[in-house]
């Protein structure tokens, strides 16, 4: 089943390829337009005005949600250009159709040495709708599985930093991937707050997972692809934070 799967990639890959290849042959401009020098590059946290963070005994996960919705406002800033550039000068919806969320999991790993002991980064979040908790005590559990998420999400935004930095920032987006790793280290401290304040400890094993192993280096079509892919994850498991941890008065997930 990993080798069809890997089959499978592979060819979605040489497809991207192709169509880049064709895409550029067409259009020796630079369409890519970095979003510092746009008028569009300020938090939209407007529709997220009203979300709440849960109230626990212990504490409050009301600025964890805070964080959550600004670091996705951040992505979303950027992310068309990042797709546009990267990938076949192709928006972030059409990549998305294009390349399944499946294979997201296994695009960014660690090894402890060149393809030799190689663990994904990316967790497996729960299919949607997102149920949120109905107990204190099952909000403890899950905050315990979400730091741990956030754990990985910080290693994946790493990853995407010495990409581009390995690559001479080809794709100009060095600064954008510096920040996001930034916001997400933001925001495992503030979660950490309302962690510690329960008395919940994260998983130690998952870290030293994590953090004995060395940056995987790949071609550039897989760094483009494997950008798109950390991306498209972390996005989705900021938004799985909100959704299951914000107030129930409002569905997070309608914006």
């Amino acid at each position: 089943m990993a080798k069809l799967a890997t089959v499978m990639f592979s060819a979605l890959l040489l497809g991207l390829w192709a169509c880049r290849d064709a895409v550029h042959a067409l259009n020796n401009t630079d369409a890519h337009t970095h979003p510092m020098d746009t008028s569009t590059h300020s938090h939209t946290l407007g529709r997220w005005s009203g979300v709440a963070g849960r109230n626990l005994s212990c504490g409050s996960l009301n600025e964890a949600v805070r964080m959550a919705q600004v670091t996705m406002d951040f992505i979303d800033e950027f992310k068309d250009d990042y797709a546009h550039a990267a990938i076949a000068n192709l928006s972030w919806d059409q990549v998305d159709q294009l390349l399944p969320a499946s294979y997201d999991v296994d695009s960014i790993q660690v090894c402890v040495e060149a393809n030799k002991g190689c663990i994904p980064v990316l967790p497996v979040l729960p299919p949607p709708p997102y149920t949120p908790p109905e107990t204190e005590d099952q909000t403890k559990r899950l905050m315990v599985v979400v730091i741990g998420f956030l754990q990985r999400y910080s290693v994946a935004a790493d990853t995407l930093v010495l990409d581009q930095s390995l690559s001479e920032d080809a794709r100009g987006f060095l600064d954008e991937m510096v920040d996001l790793q930034g916001y997400i280290e933001d925001l495992i401290d503030v979660f950490l707050i309302p962690l510690t304040s329960c008395d919940l400890t994260p998983d130690p094993h998952l870290v030293m997972d994590l953090t004995r192993r060395m940056h995987q280096k790949v071609d550039e079509l897989k760094v483009d692809v494997r950008g798109f892919m950390g991306l498209r994850q972390i996005r989705l498991g900021l938004l799985y934070l909100v959704s299951v941890f914000s107030e129930p008065t409002r569905d997070p997930t309608r914006v």
